[in-house]
């Protein structure tokens, strides 16, 4: 009987926990570092995600976008966002070259494609069925 009695109290307390977490929903207020200082377009899509984020999600997520250097170097925004000054970042990946080393396998370089251009050749060029087979050891 001892051990009936826990169970039910048990189940009961899931059951109140459960309730409680589906009537309260959390609101996440997310701050977004970037390397941009304002008025650039890459800024204006920064502000884009962050406004898509808010409502797609009824509010709930809340993105504060700042410009470059206001919560860490502008060119280190990844270390803003692992130092835990910022959640989320918008950043170009080149500027991670020193800091991921992965990031060499996606950086531009000053006579490489554009944003778009990458995109457009990822999706539309065969980028994506031909990063299968590209050598990265030579």
């Amino acid at each position: 009987m001892y051990n009936f009695k826990k169970q039910l109290l048990g189940m009961g307390i899931a059951a109140s926990l459960l309730a409680t977490a589906t009537t309260q929903a959390a609101d996440i207020e997310w701050k977004m570092a970037t390397p941009w200082g304002g008025g650039p377009w890459l800024e204006r899509d920064a502000k884009t995600f962050a406004d898509y984020a808010n409502e797609l999600t009824d509010g709930d997520v809340s993105i504060q976008v700042f410009p470059g250097g206001t919560l860490g170097g502008a060119l280190r925004v990844t270390n803003t966002v692992k130092s835990g000054v910022a959640q989320i970042s918008h950043n170009y990946i080149n500027y991670d070259y020193g800091t991921d080393p992965t990031a060499a396998l996606l950086a531009g370089h000053s006579s490489g494609l554009t944003p778009e251009e990458f995109m457009l050749w990822m999706y539309e060029g065969g980028g994506v069925e031909c990063s299968g087979t590209v050598n990265l050891a030579t």
